[in-house]
């Protein structure tokens, strides 16, 4: 029988109030509570808050990594067969969602945080590799297409939200993956559209959330800044309202609800990213230059203050994760990944290859944005590249 070490309890419980809480949230004290331990013995071991945000960072990278082996040993001693990429991914999306759901919250605050702080980069570059490890070892994945798996994965699993829409998130990820690695059936994107008409009938969206005014136009900007910067206290009436200048009565007439405020940040963060989407449908010819010229720069140029627009993106997708009461806005922020306001010509295929490519990019993003300012375009660049040939965009 293992022995259960007082680093282990507080490891354990550094991990579960990290994925509720997230890291700003995540105070030594609530772990050590949450462990059973005095602070004091808590930071004996421990002597900063960073030094334990990394020992629970290493926790949750070798328990995903380890959860991760095991549903691709599953694929094992395939090698004689086209191993089918679709089913594999499937199996890894949903040991992500399942057992290993908390370390799965662990990693996806990693990559955002490495993508902030380069302390923690080196982290989330060891995981990334060990992870394409893996896939190659158990799978037999060639490097790029585990690399491609990943990104991917990372995507569609940061915009589902373990909480609710369980049903829904599994149809609508088994219609896409499809599509991404198997059939392109005409009727593909039925899915995606069956539930994006029957949340639209549901929450009729801008008309109820029109912003308007110099003071909500203040704390959606301060909002979008605070939410990249450091993620959840962008959702904080208080803070908000400092950070805007405004008084927080204001927010909160604004704003009446955390729900609406998520809802109106994430709106205003997609209507900018849309303004930088050329009109044009997406058609076969050309594709991949056109998808290879327009996302990374979106990525990595597209700033809130000083950090990537696309974090905040991130950061709204991973409140979705800790906070229950979110999980219908995490679930309509998930829809509206890749549509856009000119799209009433589109096909479902259209549709369906759109909201991929959302997701795809933000994974990607996640994965890529840790890594040195002055590589880091080329080397979006060169993954979008490949991931697109992969994916059979052209």
């Amino acid at each position: 029988m293992a022995i259960v070490t007082t680093v282990d309890l507080i490891l354990d419980a550094g991990l579960a109030v990290l994925a509720e809480a997230g890291p700003e949230g995540a105070s030594v004290r609530g772990i050590a509570d949450r462990a059973g331990v005095p602070a004091a013995t808590l930071q004996h071991h421990f002597a900063s808050k960073q030094a334990l945000l990394k020992a629970i960072y290493a926790r949750a990278a070798d328990r995903h990594v380890a959860a991760t082996a095991t549903a691709l040993s599953a694929f094992a001693g395939l090698a004689a067969l086209p191993v089918p990429d679709t089913e594999l991914a499937i199996a890894l999306l949903r040991t992500w969602l399942g057992e290993a759901e908390r370390a799965t919250a662990g990693i996806l605050h990693l990559l955002a945080q490495a993508a902030r702080d380069g302390t923690y980069a080196p982290m989330a570059r060891d995981w990334e590799a060990r992870m394409v490890a893996a896939m190659a070892g158990e799978a037999g994945l060639p490097a790029d297409m585990a690399g491609f798996v990943l990104e991917l994965i990372v995507g569609v699993a940061l915009a589902s939200a373990p909480h609710a829409f369980r049903v829904e998130k599994d149809v609508l990820d088994r219609e896409l993956l499809l599509f991404v690695f198997g059939r392109r059936d005409a009727d593909a994107g039925g899915w995606l559209r069956a539930f994006r008409d029957r949340e639209k009938r549901r929450d009729p969206g801008d008309a109820d959330r029109a912003v308007s005014g110099d003071v909500a136009r203040a704390v959606l900007d301060a909002g979008i800044r605070m939410m990249a910067e450091s993620g959840g206290d962008a959702l904080s009436y208080r803070k908000v309202a400092a950070r805007a200048a405004v008084a927080p009565s204001s927010v909160l007439y604004n704003f009446p609800t955390r729900q609406h405020l998520v809802m109106a940040i994430y709106e205003d963060i997609h209507r900018r990213f849309t303004r930088s989407v050329p009109a044009g449908r997406l058609e076969s010819a050309g594709l991949v230059d056109r998808v290879v010229a327009m996302f990374p720069p979106m990525i990595t140029r597209q700033m809130a203050g000083e950090v990537p627009l696309v974090l905040a993106s991130c950061e709204l997708f991973l409140a979705g994760w800790r906070d229950p009461e979110l999980a219908h806005q995490a679930w309509s922020m998930r829809l509206a990944r890749g549509q856009v306001r000119d799209d009433a010509g589109a096909t479902p295929n259209e549709d369906l290859l759109s909201h991929f490519l959302s997701l795809w990019t933000i994974g990607l993003g996640m994965l890529h944005l840790s890594r040195d300012p002055a590589e880091r375009e080329g080397h979006i660049v060169a993954r979008m590249r490949a991931g697109a040939v992969l994916a059979r965009l052209g």
